[in-house]
């Protein structure tokens, strides 16, 4: 495994918050042009059906609200290209389903402890 999925596979790693003194954040911008290339592209996989890209703009639009979530989804769409040009790796879907799969022991677990 090479050291960017290592990073990857460490979820504090990919912040891209900085924590100040007192306590407040702070985004870094970045380069704007970038910043639209990855709304553009997450906006097109955000409207594709039954994949993992959807499924999470759905998820964070139910919390955060739109904007936010096309930022999340242009985000992940960034580590994706980054991980598999980086690593020399395929990309694999995770799927539509990948959130309701991933939850359901944690909200079985719960069930039974009713």
């Amino acid at each position: 495994m090479c050291l960017s999925c290592q990073v990857l596979d460490n979820p504090t790693a990919l912040a891209a918050t900085r924590v100040r003194a007192n306590g407040s954040q702070e985004n870094p911008q970045g380069r704007p042009w970038l910043s639209k290339l990855l709304v553009a592209a997450a906006h097109a996989a955000a409207h594709i059906k039954n994949t993992y890209l959807p499924a999470f703009y759905h998820r964070i639009k139910a919390r955060q609200g739109a904007k936010q979530a096309m930022m999340a989804v242009g985000h992940v769409v960034f580590v994706i290209c980054y991980h598999v040009l980086n690593c020399q790796v395929e990309y694999q879907e995770l799927g539509g389903n990948y959130f309701d799969e991933h939850e359901r022991p944690r909200l079985e677990k719960g069930r039974k402890s009713m």
